[in-house]
């Protein structure tokens, strides 16, 4: 429960709607971000606000091989094992279309997203650690020499903050990080499904595509449990809103209709996911 607050707190970092200050928002972010099994600062530093202003448009192979100053639309580099991708990658086969996915194999399907996720996390994990050796982020071989820079230097601050916790607490809590950001990004747990379906496009009403979705439960504990992190269309319509204020924003602009954030929610909408599937951003 304590990952999915870290990050939506550290997402609001990123934002500016944590604090009023950017400079408190920056320290919050790359301080707390430290303590995680992935630096999930390293992602939303430097690829979240232009997932939000271009996503759905960049390739994996231009996300991991443009030589820019910022990771254009940080989620394509998540995305892969689970939705359809504009384009492919030069280094994970699996995007392009997820990985030993089978159409309405609703059980098979989440089988193997839980096994990628697994994969995926633990392989980013180690690249932290890697980075921080090597003084190189392999996945990014043509990043600008500011952003290599970067990338380096809060790897390095990720992994030396990570040791330090393991020098004190002992090395299970590594595991304990990593099972923690693991847990709620899985089925059966029925918090994974407002991550599931964020960016899996779904028709809308008009005959166009909706790129983002708001998971649907019907239940507000549901969304207190989540700190609002299941209102994603919301988030996309309004992003500098806090995600306190995101419920306020469903009531007051009709989000609670279907075709204002996507189908489903519940059980129902997990269902309906790995039946069907997605595609990323309306590519």
């Amino acid at each position: 429960m304590g990952s999915i607050w870290q990050l939506q707190i550290l997402h609001d970092c990123c934002h500016n709607t944590f604090s009023p200050s950017p400079k408190i928002n920056n320290f919050v972010l790359q301080s707390f971000g430290a303590i995680s099994y992935y630096g999930y600062a390293v992602y939303l530093k430097h690829g979240h606000l232009s997932h939000h202003s271009i996503g759905g448009s960049v390739s994996p192979r231009s996300a991991f091989n443009d030589a820019v100053d910022f990771l254009p639309d940080g989620d394509v580099l998540f995305n892969g094992h689970r939705s359809n991708m504009k384009g492919d990658s030069p280094r994970l086969p699996s995007m392009g279309k997820p990985l030993l996915f089978r159409e309405d194999r609703t059980a098979h399907n989440a089988l193997v997203y839980a096994l990628t996720f697994s994969f995926e996390r633990i392989f980013l994990g180690l690249n932290d650690f890697f980075t921080s050796i090597i003084r190189k982020n392999l996945f990014f071989p043509n990043a600008s020499p500011s952003l290599s820079s970067s990338l380096v230097r809060m790897s390095t601050f990720g992994t030396l903050a990570r040791l330090a916790l393991a020098s004190y607490l002992g090395p299970r809590i590594i595991l304990s990080l990593y099972l923690a950001e693991l847990s709620w990004c899985i089925p059966p747990n029925p918090l994974a499904g407002c991550f599931l379906n964020n960016h899996a496009s779904q028709p809308d009403s008009g005959g166009g595509c909706e790129p983002t979705m708001s998971y649907k439960t019907g239940n507000k504990l549901y969304s207190a449990l989540v700190l609002n992190t299941n209102h994603h269309k919301e988030h996309h319509d309004f992003p500098s809103v806090p995600f306190h204020g995101l419920g306020r924003i469903k009531e007051m602009g009709g989000y609670g209709d279907l075709d204002k954030g996507g189908e489903g929610g519940g059980r129902q909408g997990m269902e309906l996911w790995f039946g069907r599937g997605g595609t990323y951003g309306c590519q």
